[in-house]
């Protein structure tokens, strides 16, 4: 598995929001796809930035432009409307961006933080920080008060996904050798299960709206990172993804459509050879894979915005 996949799921600052008047909305099952959210680099540019794209058009627009501060790991609020993430310095950790109002505000207490992952009523925003040796799982809520520990270990425990109702939380679990595997708990902490067996290479999960499945991407020797579904009990593994060739080597960092239809994820070539990273969106009923993004890009983490 490729160093530079596994780094960028660690780098730097964190992006959250202050509360606003949509803090408790959810978008309801089926609900309406809106524009996908990705960071993207090149070697123009090295430092990650936030745009969104059409799914439709393919349209992008750049959503934090600044060339200096590295800005990561995206994720839309459950009523569409600021985007938490990942923010370097020179204060570095969960910040949340209001597009239309062009405006980004650092979460207090989210230091060192990165990988938010908002609640699906709005009120708290999940994240991962070094504890001094290994990353554990934080949540605060959006307004910087009630700071709390998820977890406490010598694994890694990064990339948390909240269920739709908001009573788990899934997430990557780094153990020896850099083996990773899929997890969940209780979304107040506590009562562990794994989704996935140790001792593979399992990465970033992400719940589907109904909440019957967690997307996520499995790393199959000779064959690259393909996404797969399973049922939250680690039941019915389904692949639904399949690649060919160096350019399509790897997918990662799956994100379901908010109708439950398609999942958003990343496409790019073999280990560190330089080839571009596409958004691409695949549909579950046919299994059709239509290509997002384009240029000589790196295109990663796609979440996509609820409407």
């Amino acid at each position: 598995m490729t160093k530079r996949l596994a780094l960028l799921a660690l780098l730097a600052g964190v992006l959250a929001a202050v509360p606003g008047p949509n803090d408790h909305a959810k978008a309801a099952f089926p609900g309406a796809n809106g524009r996908i959210a990705f960071v993207r680099y090149s070697l123009a540019s090295p430092l990650e930035e936030v745009f969104m794209v059409s799914p439709a058009s393919g349209l992008t627009a750049n959503l934090t432009n600044n060339p200096l501060i590295s800005e990561t790991a995206p994720s839309w609020s459950p009523d569409g409307t600021r985007v938490a993430l990942q923010r370097s310095g020179p204060v570095d950790g969960i910040w949340v961006l209001d597009p239309a109002a062009k405006t980004m505000s650092f979460v207090p207490h989210t230091d060192h933080g990165f990988q938010p992952s908002w609640s699906p009523d709005g009120d708290w925003i999940a994240f991962s920080r070094d504890g001094g040796g290994d990353a554990e799982l934080w949540k605060v809520r959006a307004d910087g008060s009630d700071l709390t520990q998820l977890t406490a270990n010598a694994d890694e425990d990064r990339e948390a996904a909240w269920s739709p109702d908001g009573t788990r939380i899934a997430f990557t679990r780094e153990g020896a050798g850099g083996t990773t595997s899929i997890m969940t708990l209780a979304s107040g902490g506590g009562g562990e299960l794994a989704v996935t067996p140790a001792g593979g290479f399992d990465q970033a999960p992400d719940w589907s709206p109904d909440g019957k499945r967690i997307a996520f991407n499995r790393f199959l020797p000779g064959d690259g990172n393909r996404v797969f579904t399973v049922a939250p009990s680690g039941k019915d593994l389904t692949q639904v993804t399949f690649g060919g060739g160096p350019k399509a080597f790897n997918d990662v960092h799956p994100a379901w459509s908010p109708d439950g239809t398609r999942i958003a994820f990343a496409r790019g070539g073999d280990q560190d050879d330089g080839l571009p990273f596409h958004i691409h969106a695949v549909t579950l009923s046919s299994g059709k894979t239509t290509q997002v993004t384009s240029g000589r890009v790196q295109d990663l983490m796609p979440t996509w915005q609820p409407l």
